[in-house]
C-alpha cells in the first residue's frame, strides 16, 4: 500500500494497476478540490473536459477504521459493462449505512486559472453528485447532431453549485457542472453559453479527450473480449451520441447520503 492510502485527505489513486490512473477530481463540502495536483485549493470555476468513452458506474466497500476502501468494481458505460450482481458480505457500517456504495467516474482535462491543462478523474461518489454528472451528460448529448462527438468535445464549468434539501443536515451545497462550450481537436471552440471566454479551450490541441484520441490518454478497456476495444471502435460507437448512465447495477444506492454530509465516505 503507498503512502497515499494512508492520508486523511484520500484518494483512489491507491489502487494498483498497470495503467496508472489519472489524479482524483471530486466535489466535497461544497469545494471541488484535487489535492495530488493543487493540495487543498478549491477549484470552483475551472473547466473540465471529458471523456465520453471513459464514463463508469462503481461500486465501492467501505468498512469502520478505514479511511481506503477494501474493494472496488467499475463498469465503463460506453462498452456495456455491467457491475458485478453479486458482492462480498461486509458488516454494516457504524453509522447504519451498507458497507457498498454506488459512484461513478469519468476522465478528462481539467484546467484551472494559472495552470496548463491536466488529466485528471472526476469521481461522482454520492447520489446528488451523480444527478449532476448524468445533467452534464444529458445536455451534452442533446449537442451531439451539431457537434459530432467523434470530433467534438463538451466543455463543463465546475460552478458553485445548487442547494439541496436534505431531511437530515437540511440545505447542502451540491456541484454543478454546467456545459458552456465545445472544443475540437484543431483547436476551433465554440461558446454555447453567450459570452463565454473559451479561450483556455483553443491550447489543448491534440490533447482533446475525443473518442479515438481517449484510448491513448486513459486506462480505457482493450482486448478482443471488450466491447470497442480499439480506436476505430470507440469512434464508432461515439458517433452514436452521448450515452448517458442510468442508475448502477450491483448494490443499492445507499440513501440519505449528500455531498455535505458523508464525512464516512472520504470522496
Amino acid at each position: 500500500m503507498n503512502e497515499l492510502a494512508r492520508m486523511n485527505d484520500f484518494s483512489l489513486d491507491w489502487l494498483q494497476e498497470e495503467t496508472p490512473r489519472a489524479p482524483i477530481l471530486r466535489y466535497k463540502q461544497g469545494e471541488y478540490i484535487c489535492p495530488t495536483l493543487f493540495e487543498d485549493r478549491d477549484l470552483k470555476n475551472g473547466l473540465f473536459v471529458p471523456s465520453l468513452p471513459s464514463l463508469r458506474d462503481t461500486v465501492t466497500a467501505w468498512i469502520d477504521g478505514q479511511n481506503y476502501p477494501v474493494e472496488e468494481h467499475e463498469a465503463f458505460v460506453f462498452f456495456g459493462e455491467k457491475l458485478p450482481t453479486q458482492l462480498t458480505a461486509y458488516p454494516t457500517r457504524s453509522d447504519g449505512k451498507d458497507a457498498w456504495v454506488n459512484g461513478q467516474k469519468i476522465d478528462g482535462m481539467l484546467f484551472v486559472e494559472g495552470s496548463d491543462w491536466q488529466p485528471v478523474t472526476l469521481v461522482a461518489g454520492t447520489a446528488t453528485s451523480m444527478i449532476q454528472v448524468k445533467e452534464a451528460l444529458k445536455k451534452s448529448k442533446q449537442q451531439a447532431r451539431s457537434y459530432p462527438v467523434a470530433e467534438w468535445s463538451p466543455v463543463w464549468q465546475m460552478r458553485g453549485g445548487n442547494f439541496y434539501e436534505s431531511k437530515v443536515a437540511g440545505k447542502v451545497k451540491i456541484p454543478l457542472y454546467e456545459l458552456v462550450g465545445m472544443v475540437k481537436s484543431d483547436g476551433t471552440v465554440k461558446a454555447l453559453e453567450p459570452g463565454f471566454d473559451m479561450t483556455p479551450c483553443e491550447t489543448l490541441g491534440d490533447r482533446v479527450p475525443t473518442p479515438e484520441a481517449s484510448v491513448g490518454m486513459f486506462a480505457l478497456p482493450s482486448g478482443p473480449s471488450q466491447v470497442g476495444g480499439s480506436a476505430g471502435g470507440v469512434a464508432a460507437m461515439a458517433a452514436s451520441g452521448v450515452v448517458v448512465p442510468g442508475k448502477p447495477s450491483g448494490a443499492p444506492m445507499a440513501a440519505d447520503v449528500d455531498d455535505d454530509f458523508s464525512d464516512a465516505i472520504p470522496f
